[in-house]
């Protein structure tokens, strides 16, 4: 025995899951070939698609037949939520990396990411849930920049991901730009239906029963093209009176939006009961009482338990709108 210790394991599963999505796939993943860090697997997982989604998955798999696993179940259209949840719990990896159809991936996105989870793991251990992610340049469907950083241009403030009732309200956190350790993986799942996000939920893990932190290097261009899920909505002083029109004139969704918020809060706080500090779960409890209070109770109840969202604008909304429905 010469004494060599064996490297640690830094494979990286991407998750990626597809729903028509041929109009930007190819540069996605020709985007992940290019990774700087080489020692990654993609697992893909189509929701049903009536383009050419799949056949472009399978002729990426076809260049790269020992590194793409398209899992091929006859479940059909799960949901982006439910489709992220199968594709972790097929993944066996250390770690873990979100990864949305119509991106593309700067060369160093892995590597920047996973130097820095390892550096929590090292302060913190291999088995505490574990979440690193990253700033974001906004783009058009040309990759026209749009704004260098998406958390300037929202009006996010990353280091709310670690405080667990602000992230209660509004996440910062983005799953493509993300990567999680294999204790955060094993301790989010399985994602419940009625979760928000997928990046939303292991979010909330991260900041109750583990840790997180944030790179300011923006790790992808994040693509704006009209048909995205979930877009970017400019935060700026100049645009205070659009915003609030567009608020007003959907007010009522926005209402379904954050009583769905208190629904997730409730199943996490049940779902984690066990494992919570009393702390977390008499906020979380606090939380859950809010949109049975009047307006004045409800403004109270949110500045004593921190359960705001930054910006004026999401703070008066927030308040107004989180009366039960």
């Amino acid at each position: 025995m010469n004494g060599a210790v064996d490297p640690p394991d830094d494979r990286i599963d991407i998750l990626l899951a597809t729903y028509n999505g041929e109009r930007f796939l190819a540069e996605q993943l020709e985007s992940i070939a290019a990774q700087s860090h080489a020692n990654w697997h993609l697992l893909a997982r189509d929701d049903g698609s009536s383009d050419g989604t799949v056949q472009i998955l399978k002729a990426f798999q076809a260049r790269h037949p020992d590194r793409v696993t398209i899992i091929d179940d006859t479940d059909g259209n799960l949901g982006l939520v439910q489709n992220f949840s199968r594709l972790m719990a097929h993944s066996n990896a250390p770690y873990v990396a979100f990864c949305d159809q119509d991106d593309v991936w700067k060369r160093e996105k892995l590597e920047t990411g996973l130097a820095q989870l390892r550096e929590l793991e090292r302060m913190h251990g291999t088995d505490v849930p574990l979440l690193v992610f990253s700033d974001l340049v906004l783009v058009d469907a040309s990759l026209n920049v749009i704004h260098p950083s998406f958390w300037r241009y929202q009006g996010l403030k990353p280091e709310c991901a670690t405080d667990l009732n602000q992230l209660l309200v509004l996440n910062v956190v983005t799953g493509c730009a993300s990567l999680l350790n294999r204790a955060l993986v094993e301790k989010a799942l399985p994602i419940p239906p009625r979760a928000q996000a997928h990046d939303w939920w292991v979010a909330l893990v991260a900041a109750a029963l583990g840790r997180s932190a944030h790179v300011a290097q923006a790790g992808l261009l994040y693509r704006q093209h009209g048909e995205n899920r979930f877009g970017a909505r400019r935060a700026h002083v100049f645009n205070l009176a659009k915003r609030s029109m567009i608020l007003l004139h959907n007010y009522a969704r926005r209402r379904q939006f954050i009583a769905a918020s208190f629904e997730q809060a409730r199943i996490f706080r049940q779902r984690y009961a066990d494992e919570l500090s009393d702390l977390k779960r008499r906020e979380l409890t606090k939380f859950e009482q809010i949109p049975n209070q009047n307006l004045p109770r409800r403004i109270v109840s949110s500045c004593r338990c921190g359960c705001w969202p930054n910006g004026v604008l999401r703070k008066i909304v927030f308040v107004a709108a989180s009366r039960r429905l």
